[in-house]
């Protein structure tokens, strides 16, 4: 959907000391956001039509769903860009992020010489240690687009957003924020490429969409942590400071391994599978194939009902591990 936004020039500096903010509409109680998931899943918009507008409406690409002697319920599918918007917020829900946006959401803040912007964000989710901020673009028809102006703006306002958001939600809240670009059918120019990741935007396609649906359909609310290692790679994980698991090192030929046990709380935090439907060229080759929800049911009733699974699971170091190793008197 296009932005309603209040551009400041490049030279403007914003005081973020002085930034009041406003984030409207919020959604925080599980019964908003049931309804708006609801209304955001389903592929059609609907509407309560007066008998005499029906024609009209026709022509305007509605159909008739339900008819009645003075109103009739009508519906249309959704045009490409608020079908792409619910589907990245219904991703949102369905990893469980508790604060989601609102119909229409925007960010008003002050500048310091009093005057006031507004920034509508087309998606934000917010948990307690990360904030997801989105802007969607799509084409009608696949083709390249310059997203050049966007991805400006996008950067200048990355700062006054980023204060409204710890403003809005106080306290010692200082999170790490996602800032995606969502698109469908936009073929990327090099040097929109480029100028996105110089200013640590992230870019899904449809493709890596698809992906992200898939799996979170498959592993549910566990599923955000390899959404967060995917847009948070090298970044400190929030509890996990500071501890040090016992293992044991070893070779084997020329490589060495580590045996060690961690409970699987921290092993999803700190982990990534790179699975075959994932375009992450920074991954390949990859082997994993997408998980079975069945099979992952069937080891979940086997789990429940005493098992066990008496097998490492293996896992590659992307960085040096830290090994310590214990002298005899701490033995």
């Amino acid at each position: 959907m296009a932005n309603d936004l209040a551009i400041e020039p490049a030279d403007e500096r914003i005081d973020v000391k002085s930034v009041s903010v406003l984030l409207k509409p919020t959604l925080i109680d599980a019964n908003s956001i049931a309804k708006a998931y609801r209304t955001r899943k389903s592929e059609f918009d609907t509407s309560r039509v007066h008998i005499a507008d029906v024609s009209a409406q026709e022509a305007k690409g509605w159909k008739v769903v339900r008819p009645g002697k003075r109103y009739a319920r009508m519906r249309r599918p959704k045009i490409i860009s608020q079908r792409l918007e619910d589907r990245v917020w219904c991703l949102c829900k369905d990893m469980g992020y508790p604060v989601l946006n609102g119909d229409r959401f925007t960010v008003e803040f002050d500048r310091i010489d009093g005057s006031s912007g507004t920034k509508q964000i087309d998606i934000l989710a917010k948990d307690d240690d990360t904030v997801v901020v989105v802007e969607c673009k799509t084409r009608e028809r696949r083709g390249r687009r310059s997203l050049q102006k966007d991805l400006h703006e996008t950067s200048f306002l990355k700062r006054p957003i980023a204060q409204a958001i710890r403003h809005h939600f106080g306290g010692n809240f200082d999170p790490r924020i996602i800032w995606l670009y969502v698109t469908e059918n936009i073929i990327w120019s090099e040097a929109d490429v480029e100028r996105a990741d110089a200013e640590n935007i992230r870019i899904v396609t449809e493709n890596d969409l698809q992906y992200f649906h898939s799996y979170i359909s498959h592993v549910g609310t566990a599923g955000k942590y390899q959404f967060l290692a995917e847009f948070l790679k090298g970044q400190q994980i929030k509890g996990l400071k500071g501890i040090k698991i016992p293992a044991i090192k070893g070779r084997f030929g020329k490589d060495t391994f580590y045996s060690f046990t961690i409970s699987a709380r921290h092993l999803l935090k700190l982990t990534f599978v790179n699975h075959h439907a994932l375009n992450n060229p920074e991954g390949l080759p990859a082997y994993q194939r997408m998980i079975d929800k069945k099979r992952l049911n069937d080891i979940g009733r086997f789990i429940k009902s005493g098992g066990i699974f008496p097998t490492n699971i293996l896992i590659n170091f992307v960085n040096k591990c830290i090994f310590e190793p214990l002298g005899r008197e701490d033995g």
